[in-house]
């Protein structure tokens, strides 16, 4: 949950992703506002079982690098981030070099 204000800060939704649009909404909205663990359950979530999943599929690993080159500038000091995000899309397929990183 966030403001109108948060949500203006973040700008417009990336519509060139296909997937991850609000993940790459939800970082952008924190380089102008802090964000906090909320202690508080108030929603229920669930993970499809059958493989069907979008964080599972081909766009989502293409776009999870776009992501990570849009936003690469803000861990430039931070050797562990940059060294997790090029295994996690190693370990999707991708290769960072592919996408600049």
């Amino acid at each position: 949950m966030y403001s109108r204000k948060a949500q203006e800060a973040g700008g417009l939704f990336d519509t060139e992703l296909k997937a991850g649009e609000d993940w790459s909404h939800s970082i952008a909205m924190s380089r102008h506002y802090p964000f906090f663990e909320t202690k508080i359950i108030d929603c229920q979530c669930s993970f499809r079982t059958d493989n069907n999943q979008m964080t599972g599929s081909r766009n989502f690993a293409i776009d999870q690098a776009k992501i990570y080159k849009r936003w690469r500038s803000t861990a430039n000091k931070l050797d562990w981030v940059i060294e997790n995000q090029n295994k996690s899309l190693l370990a999707r397929g991708i290769n960072p070099e592919d996408f600049g990183l």
